[in-house]
């Protein structure tokens, strides 16, 4: 009975919320959890075939979504937290709302995204069959601090769990050092699309460098073909560390206009992959959702297909129309995510105008100071066509101040305190594309800013 009251208490919050004008994403996990706080373990355990785990510091909801679509495009039915609402709260409200009012879960898998801080809370209450861990970089200092204490805290939460299997980038060192870490079962995944001969190297200056030192023997770690911040090819000659052969790789990735046409090595067959979604980055996060729904069960064609009817979801490239111009919705909440965003507009032929929108709530991270390692040189000088930055929000004048040290000239920057009217600015610019880059605490008030201007 504290279950069936549980449930219903989180819906009738949810309901309400809605009701008031909020999104409610998290609200019902807490009410529910107040009434019952075993209610997430309870409804967990109603879950038919798994539980996937997707935690790190870029690309977790998107990956979430990718796996969620693919496997109900196979049939089958999933409780995900799709909305990115990855605490506690929000990962036991994705089972209140999915189970009946009699407290009843009928969903094959669960796919939850777990922020990387609270990856312990998560994984005693749902027991998950897989971890899937999509990178680690440095996000949010005030509050998760430097990485290899993210590293720590996920690699402490996960040894000695019983029948889970880790699907780990193995293009990022120090994730991939995590079964060892864990004492846990691994599968790989990641790119081979710009690998080249390796070389001894360290960072260059271009490259995001997260990790110098081989997490294995503490030794300097060469590096080479690096993408995606501070992903790649990498080994120790001390130790013989060194990038592990990978399940799922993409091989080839060739942009042609907002999708990608790939090439993957699954299992040591080459597959053809179109990806509807703009961003390399994004190529990355469907290896992993492809790595998942292998751990599955499910047959390469079948994830194939569905990962070819994949629509990015609010904020990660999500794609909308204006008066004929295409409007890309970016969120960007760190160093390696701007920098990608970033990479992606460099790729684009037509000309732009952009909207740079910047809070610091907690929500976001209070600590703003990576914005400064920004490379907006690299953009200006590559990018002759940009026509207007708008920038707005409670760290819109940061924003505007950078793109000035970046020698953006003064009449292309404008401060637009007002949010709807810095949106409206950019759109009505001169460009053929608009990218809105944002970070969290503005992702969804953008969005609804979009959702009237287009109504």
């Amino acid at each position: 009975m504290r279950v069936v009251l549980a449930v219903v208490a989180g819906k009738v919050a949810g309901f309400l919320s809605r009701i008031g004008g909020y999104q409610g994403s998290s609200l019902p996990g807490r009410i529910a959890r107040r009434v019952d706080g075993g209610v997430l373990t309870k409804l967990a355990g109603q879950v038919r075939r798994g539980i996937i785990l997707v935690s790190g510091t870029n690309g977790k909801t998107t990956t979430v979504n990718m796996i969620a679509d693919v496997l109900r495009h196979g049939g089958y039915r999933v409780t995900a937290n799709q909305e990115g609402a990855n605490m506690l709260n929000g990962v036991t409200a994705a089972f209140v709302k999915d189970a009946d009012c009699l407290g009843r879960i009928r969903s094959d898998f669960a796919v939850i995204e777990g922020d990387e801080a609270y990856v312990p809370g998560i994984v005693r209450e749902i027991k998950p069959g897989l971890v899937v861990v999509t990178n680690i970089s440095q996000d949010q200092m005030d509050r998760h601090g430097e990485p290899e204490r993210i590293l720590g805290i996920i690699a402490a939460s996960l040894k000695g769990l019983k029948n889970t299997v880790l699907a780990l980038n193995g293009d990022d060192p120090a994730v991939a050092y995590l079964a060892s870490r864990a004492e846990l079962p691994a599968v790989y995944f990641g790119m081979a699309v710009v690998t080249h001969a390796a070389t001894k190297k360290s960072s260059g200056p271009n490259r995001i460098a997260a990790t110098l030192f081989c997490p294995h023997c503490d030794s300097i770690l060469y590096s080479f073909g690096a993408h995606n911040g501070h992903l790649g090819g990498y080994r120790c000659d001390n130790c013989g560390f060194a990038k592990p052969d990978q399940r799922v790789e993409a091989l080839e990735a060739v942009a042609v206009g907002d999708a990608y046409l790939c090439v993957v090595d699954i299992d040591g067959s080459k597959e053809q992959l179109t990806l509807q979604a703009k961003g390399l980055f994004n190529v990355m996060n469907a290896m992993a959702a492809i790595t998942a729904c292998l751990h599955s069960g499910m047959e390469i064609a079948t994830i194939l297909s569905g990962m070819a009817a994949y629509k990015p979801v609010t904020g990660r490239m999500e794609k909308y129309l204006y008066k004929g111009k295409t409007v890309f919705l970016v969120l960007v909440k760190n160093l390696v995510g701007f920098s990608e965003a970033l990479a992606a507009l460099r790729e684009e032929p037509e000309s732009m105008d952009i909207l740079i929108a910047l809070n610091d709530q907690e929500g976001d991270g209070q600590d703003l100071s990576w914005l400064w390692e920004v490379d907006f040189e690299t953009l200006i000088n590559q990018k002759k066509n940009l026509h207007s930055f708008t920038c707005t929000g409670q760290r819109g004048a940061d924003a505007a101040l950078r793109l000035k040290y970046a020698d953006v000239p003064r009449e292309r920057i404008a401060l637009v305190p007002d949010l709807s009217q810095a949106v409206k600015q950019a759109l009505g610019g001169r460009g053929e594309k608009v990218y809105l880059l944002v970070n969290y605490t503005l992702l969804q008030q953008v969005s609804d800013v979009l959702g009237k201007i287009n109504n």
